[in-house]
Formats: structure tokens, C-alpha cells, sequence
């Protein structure tokens, strides 16, 4: 009459890890020191680590305790279930050993009953094996009433135990789905913090980078500058010589 009740368990991993994907340290543009010689000057690139809110280094994210006590709960339900599924099926198998020894019982008192009425009394053996039919008949009647209500009571039993397992996994699956819910909210909102993080670093790179360049790009102008001065006093100094010498 019972065969299997397959029982769904949700096999959910006590940790998930988030890694950022393909994160590595960032590069903050730091200007170059003050020119001491043009020729070897470089630009110096500094690497400094970005700790953002809400991670470590590579963070491991963990769960609330919601998980723990939901995955609780239906071990809790499974083993009840098969405990009353357990005790109600060795209460059947007791009852039908007895049913069948009630049956051996009132076999051997039947064949008994015939056997002495045989010896005793020939001509009533007819109308006592129908007296016997009679009884033996309204016995099996109650025998299977009997039988019949305990195995709708056993039904009965079972039906609510199946109700109240699916009323526990619906309760568990939107509990989960909560918890996912919030899990994926708070992913988003550190997720949109970070390229909040990024866009600013992104940003302070470009105007260090610009600062950097126009730096850079004054001190050429001013080198250039000196060298043409330089230039021209050579000149100047070079074509005076030159008239002086003519001159003499």
C-alpha cells in the first residue's frame, strides 16, 4: 500500500565566495620629481592598493544564520516523517500477524468443532457447519471493516504528514528567496559602491596625469626657452668676435 515518498532537499552550500572578477592592484599616476637634468627625466607610475567598503582583500561572503536554521528545520521534518511513517507501517504489520493468527485460531477451533460434532453428532454436522459459515462470515465482515478503517485512518495520517511537509518547504522556499533577495541587494549595492570607488580613482588618475603633463610640458617650455637664450648670447658673443677680429 506504501511504496516510496521521495522527499526534495535543497543542498545548499554553507559558504559562497565572491571574488571580484579579474581585479588587480591600480595604478595611481604620481608626478615626477622637480627636473635636475632633462635628459633623464621619467615618469614614475606608483602602485597603491584600493581597500574598498565592505571587502577584504578577496572577501568570503558570509550567509546569515537563516540557512542553518531552515536546512534545520527540514531535517527535523524528513526524520519525523519517517518515524511516524516507520511506526505506523510496524503497527500494520503487527495487526495483520494478529489478524492472522486470529484466523489460524478460529480455523483449528472450526475444524475441531467439526471433528467432535462428527463423532458426537452425524445428523447435526449440516446445520452447524451453517451456523459456522454464519459467524465465520460476519467476522470476516468486521475483520475487514476493521481493516478497512485503520487503513483510512492510516491515510488520513499520511495526507496530513504530506500537508505539513509542503507547508514547511513552501515556508522554507520563501524564507530562501528572501534571503537570496536581500544577498543580491547588498551584491548591488557594494557592487555600485565599488565603480563608485573607481569612477573617483579614475578620475583623481586623469587630473594627477594632466597636472603631470602641463608640470611636464612648463618645463620643457622653460628649458627650451633658456637654451634659446643661451643660444642667442652665443650668437651675440660669437659675432662680435667676428667684427672685432675683421675690424683689426
Amino acid at each position: 500500500m506504501f511504496r516510496y515518498i521521495r522527499l526534495i532537499k535543497y543542498d545548499i552550500k554553507k559558504h559562497s565566495t565572491f571574488k571580484p572578477s579579474d581585479f588587480r592592484k591600480y595604478s595611481t599616476f604620481q608626478p615626477f620629481q622637480p627636473l635636475g637634468n632633462l635628459g633623464n627625466s621619467r615618469k614614475k607610475l606608483m602602485l597603491v592598493n584600493l581597500q574598498f567598503p565592505g571587502f577584504r582583500k578577496y572577501s568570503t561572503f558570509q550567509p546569515s544564520n537563516n540557512l542553518k536554521n531552515l536546512r534545520k528545520k527540514v531535517n527535523d521534518l524528513e526524520q519525523n516523517l519517517r518515524k511516524g511513517i516507520n511506526e505506523l507501517e510496524q503497527n500494520l504489520e503487527i495487526q495483520r500477524a494478529s489478524i492472522v493468527n486470529w484466523g489460524k485460531v478460529i480455523s483449528d477451533e472450526i475444524s475441531d468443532v467439526k471433528q467432535e460434532i462428527g463423532q458426537n453428532l452425524g445428523e447435526g454436522i449440516n446445520e452447524i457447519e451453517q451456523n459456522f459459515s454464519g459467524v465465520k462470515h460476519k467476522m470476516e465482515q468486521k475483520f475487514k471493516k476493521g481493516i478497512n478503517e485503520m487503513e483510512q485512518n492510516l491515510r488520513e495520517g499520511i495526507n496530513e504528514m504530506e500537508q505539513n511537509l509542503r507547508e514547511g518547504i513552501n515556508e522554507m522556499e520563501e524564507n530562501l528567496s528572501e534571503v537570496i533577495n536581500e544577498m543580491e541587494q547588498n551584491l548591488s549595492e557594494e557592487i555600485d559602491e565599488m565603480e563608485q570607488n573607481l569612477s573617483e580613482v579614475k578620475q583623481e588618475m586623469e587630473q594627477n596625469l594632466r597636472v603631470g603633463i602641463n608640470k611636464m610640458e612648463q618645463n620643457l617650455r622653460e628649458g627650451i626657452n633658456k637654451m634659446e637664450q643661451n643660444l642667442r648670447l652665443f650668437i651675440c658673443d660669437n659675432f662680435a668676435i667676428v667684427v672685432i677680429i675683421t675690424i683689426y
